[in-house]
C-alpha cells in the first residue's frame, strides 16, 4: 500500500488503547485462537479488504486534534468503527419448541410455552439493538394449526426494539430482530418438544435455505456483493443444540449452547422419586434422545451460557463430553500457548438471569408514601389484582408468591404441602400461586392437570380455602402488576418480615482409518464415541464396510453432511436431491433418512456386520427419523441389482412423490447413495445425470 504511510501509524494508534479495547470489546473465543487482538485483526481483515480513503480523512482530523486525549478518543472510536463495518455481525438463535411471538406471548399456556420462550425473544431483541450487530434472525417451528392463532403460522416477525426511536438512524434495510419460522413436522399440527425430534432434519434443511438466502441479501445490501455469513449459531434446550451443531458444522460457523434444563439431571431426578421405570421415562419425556442431542451439543459448540455456577459443577458434570477439572486445565493450557493435542473442552460462561424493565411503568404507589395516604390512592388498582384477591378471606395478609407454569419440576406441589402442614405461616401470610393460563382442566395436557389436580386435592386436604389465590389467566403485560400486588401486600401487615417465593474435536484436519481385525473384541460405536467425549477428542467414529473398518473423522462430518455441504459449496437445492440407501447401513447410516432430500430405502440391501457393533443409540430410530415421512419410500432389487422405475409399487407413483416426473439414474452408478437431477443443469464438470457422493452399505 504505497503513499499509505498512516496505516503505521493506524497500527501505533490501536497498540496504544489495545489494552481498554481487549477488555471493554470481549471477542468470540474460537477454539485454540486465545484472546482477542485488535492490532493482528487490523492486519488480517481491515488492510486486506477495505478502501481506506474514507478511513484516511477520518484519520487526518484525528492527527489534526491537538488535545492528546480528545486525539486518543478519537483513534479509539475510529478503530472500532472500522473492527464495526468489517465484522458486519449477523447471529442466528434457534428454539424450536413452544408458541413463539414478540408480542402478548402465551406464557403457561402449555409445558413448552414457558420462560424459555420469553428468554429468547428478549435476547434477540436486545442483540439486534446492539451497536456492531446488523442482524439477527430468531428461528423457530412454524405453526399452521386451527388448535393455535394465526400469528404462529407467520413466516416472519420483526421485533420492535424498546427503545426503537434511538436506533432508528442505525437500521438498515434488512437489519434488525425478526422471528422466522421454519416449516417442518407434521403440517398443520402443533405438537409437543419430544415428537419433534425425527424432524430436526428437515428444520436443519429448511434453515441453511434461509440463512443462505439472506446471506446473499445482505451481502447485495451492505457487504459489496459478497455473502454476509452469520458470526454465531447460538442454540437454545437440546432439540435446537442439536440442530444448530449441524448448522455449524455444515456453514463452518462458531456454535453457542443454553441448556435451559438439562436431560441427566431430570432423569436423575425421576429415577430418585420411583414413580416411573427408565423405560418409562424415556418413553414419556425421549430423554434419551435428548441427552445424545445435548452430548452433541457439548462436543460442538465453543462456549456454553449458564446462569449458576452449580449448573457448571452439578448438572454439565454428569455428561461424558465435560469435566470441570479438565476444562480449567485445557483452558490453562490454551492461555499458555500450550498444546492441547486435540482436546478441547467449550467454555462455561456463566451470566445470572435478569429481567427486562422497559415494559414496566413506575406507579405512584411503587414508593414509600411519607403522608401514609393508602386509604387514597391516586390510581385505580390493575383488574388483575382483584383476580387474585377475590380468593383470599383476609386480604390484609402478606403473600407468598409463586409464578409457574404447572410442571412437576417446578415442585408448586411441595410448596402447596409445606404451606399447609405449617400452621405458624398460614397464619401469618396468603399463598398466591400463578400456574399460567387455562380455560378447563380437561383441556390441559395430562402433565399439567395431573400437577393442578394434585394442587386442589392439597388445598381441599389441608383445609387451604380462602388462602389459596390460583386465578385462571393472566396476560404477560400482568407480571409487573403481580409482583407490585405481592410488593403492597408486605406494606400492609404489620409484620415486617417479606417472604417472595419464585419458582421458577477429535480436532484435527485429518481423517483415520483403523482396520477391523477381531470384531467380536471391537466395543460398539456408542461406547466408543463415549470414551472419546470423556477424554475431550471431540471426533465422530464411523464403522464402516461391513464392520471391517472403523473411520475416525471430525466431528461433524458424515454423508448427509456432505449433502449440505453440497448447497453451501454449489446451491444445489437439497429437496431436488435423491438418496438410495439399503435395508441398514453403517453407524451413519440414519442420518441420510431425515431432511428436505428424497431418500431410497432399497429392499434386500443390508450391512452383515454385527448389530451390537453397530449400536450407536439408546432409544428407538422413531426418535431419530420420521417412519411417516412422504420423503422416504421403499423399492425392490431387480435380479441385475439395480432399481428400475418400473420396480416401485403402484408402476412408477412413488417415482413421482421422490421428484417430480421421477427421476434418472446412471446404468454406471452404484447404489445405495446417489444424487440425481432430471431437469435441472448439473455442476460445472459434472456428468449430466447422476453423481455418486459414496456407498452405503456394501461391501465396498
Amino acid at each position: 500500500m504505497a503513499g499509505n504511510d498512516w496505516v503505521n501509524s493506524y497500527l501505533e494508534a490501536i497498540l496504544d488503547v489495545g489494552q481498554p479495547l481487549d477488555d471493554a470489546r470481549p471477542s468470540l473465543l474460537l477454539r485454540e485462537r486465545g484472546r482477542f487482538t485488535p492490532s493482528r485483526y487490523f492486519v488480517e481483515e481491515v488492510i486486506t479488504g477495505y478502501d481506506e480513503t474514507d478511513l484516511h480523512r477520518s484519520w487526518v482530523k484525528a492527527v489534526a486534534t491537538r488535545s492528546p486525549q480528545e486525539r486518543n478518543t478519537r483513534l479509539e472510536n475510529m478503530c472500532w468503527r472500522i473492527w464495526n463495518l468489517a465484522r458486519q455481525k449477523k447471529q442466528y438463535l434457534c428454539s424450536l419448541h413452544g408458541l413463539i411471538r414478540g408480542e402478548n406471548m402465551e406464557l403457561g399456556r402449555d409445558s413448552d410455552t414457558g420462560g424459555q420462550v420469553k428468554y429468547v425473544v428478549e435476547l434477540a431483541r436486545a442483540l439486534g439493538s446492539m451497536p456492531g450487530v446488523y442482524r439477527v434472525d430468531l428461528l423457530t417451528r412454524q405453526v399452521s394449526s386451527p388448535d393455535v392463532d394465526w400469528s404462529y403460522g407467520e413466516p416472519t416477525e420483526m421485533l420492535t426494539p424498546r427503545d426503537s426511536e434511538d436506533y432508528s438512524d442505525e437500521m438498515g434495510e434488512s437489519s434488525g430482530a425478526y422471528i422466522v419460522r421454519i416449516p417442518f413436522g407434521p403440517k398443520d399440527k402443533y405438537i409437543p418438544k419430544e415428537l419433534l425430534w425425527p424432524h430436526i432434519a428437515e428444520f436443519v434443511d429448511g434453515a441453511m435455505n434461509h440463512i443462505m438466502q439472506m446471506s446473499s441479501v445482505l451481502g447485495e445490501q451492505v457487504g459489496g456483493g459478497k455473502p454476509i455469513w452469520p458470526s454465531a449459531i447460538h442454540g437454545h434446550y437440546a432439540d435446537a443444540g442439536d440442530a444448530a451443531a449441524l448448522l455449524s458444522g455444515a456453514l463452518n460457523v462458531p456454535m453457542i449452547l443454553t441448556g435451559h434444563s438439562l436431560g441427566r439431571d431430570k432423569l436423575e431426578q425421576l429415577l430418585k422419586q420411583g414413580r416411573l421405570s427408565k423405560e418409562e421415562i424415556n418413553s414419556t419425556y425421549k430423554i434419551m434422545r435428548r441427552i445424545e442431542g445435548e452430548e452433541l451439543s457439548l462436543d460442538v459448540s465453543e462456549m456454553v451460557i449458564t446462569s449458576t455456577r452449580q449448573e457448571i459443577d452439578e448438572q454439565w458434570r454428569l455428561y461424558d463430553g465435560f469435566d470441570p477439572i479438565l476444562e480449567r486445565k485445557l483452558r490453562a493450557r490454551i492461555k499458555r500457548n500450550v498444546s492441547c493435542y486435540g482436546r478441547f473442552m467449550p467454555r462455561m460462561v456463566k451470566i445470572p438471569p435478569g429481567m427486562e424493565f422497559n415494559h414496566i411503568v413506575p406507579h405512584d404507589g411503587d414508593m414509600e408514601d411519607p403522608d401514609g395516604n393508602e386509604e387514597h390512592p391516586t390510581s385505580r388498582d390493575p383488574p388483575i389484582w382483584a383476580e387474585i384477591m377475590r380468593f383470599f378471606s383476609n386480604s390484609r395478609k402478606p403473600m407468598i408468591l409463586a409464578l409457574a407454569r404447572p410442571d412437576p419440576k417446578k415442585n408448586i406441589t411441595t410448596l402447596v404441602k409445606a404451606f399447609g402442614e405449617c400452621r405458624p405461616l398460614r397464619d401469618l401470610a396468603n399463598l398466591a400461586l400463578i400456574m399460567g393460563n387455562r380455560d378447563g382442566i380437561d383441556e390441559m395436557s395430562s402433565t399439567s392437570s395431573s400437577v393442578l389436580l394434585s394442587v386442589l386435592k392439597l388445598i381441599d386436604k389441608y383445609d387451604l380455602y380462602g388462602q389459596v389465590a390460583y386465578p385462571k389467566h393472566h396476560k404477560q403485560s400482568d407480571v409487573p402488576d403481580i409482583y407490585r400486588l405481592a410488593a403492597k401486600s408486605k406494606k400492609k401487615s404489620e409484620n415486617d418480615e417479606q417472604i417472595v417465593t419464585l419458582a421458577e474435536h477429535l480436532s484435527t484436519d485429518y481423517c483415520y482409518t483403523f482396520a477391523v481385525k477381531k470384531p467380536a473384541a471391537v466395543p460398539p460405536v456408542r461406547e466408543l464415541r463415549k470414551l472419546l467425549r470423556i477424554q475431550a477428542l471431540r471426533c465422530h467414529v464411523v464403522y464402516s464396510q461391513n464392520g471391517t473398518r472403523i473411520n475416525v473423522i471430525p466431528v461433524l462430518a458424515s454423508r448427509i453432511q456432505a449433502l449440505r455441504y453440497l448447497f453451501v459449496r454449489w446451491g444445489i437445492d437439497m429437496a431436488k436431491m435423491v438418496v438410495f440407501v439399503g435395508e441398514s447401513g453403517d453407524t451413519d447410516y440414519e442420518g441420510l433418512l431425515g431432511g428436505l432430500h428424497k431418500s431410497v430405502v432399497l429392499e434386500g440391501v443390508s450391512c452383515s456386520a454385527s448389530n451390537a457393533l453397530h449400536a450407536n443409540r439408546s432409544y428407538p430410530l422413531t426418535d431419530v427419523i420420521s417412519l411417516e415421512s412422504n420423503n422416504v419410500v421403499h423399492a425392490r432389487v431387480d435380479s441385475d441389482g439395480s432399481p428400475f422405475r418400473g420396480s416401485f409399487p403402484g408402476s412408477g407413483q412413488a417415482a413421482d412423490r421422490l421428484h417430480p416426473g421421477g427421476y434418472v439414474l446412471s446404468p454406471k452408478a452404484q447404489y445405495p447413495l446417489l444424487v440425481t437431477w432430471k431437469n435441472s443443469s448439473p455442476p460445472a464438470g459434472v456428468e449430466s445425470g447422476s453423481m455418486i457422493i459414496g456407498l452405503q452399505g456394501s461391501n465396498e
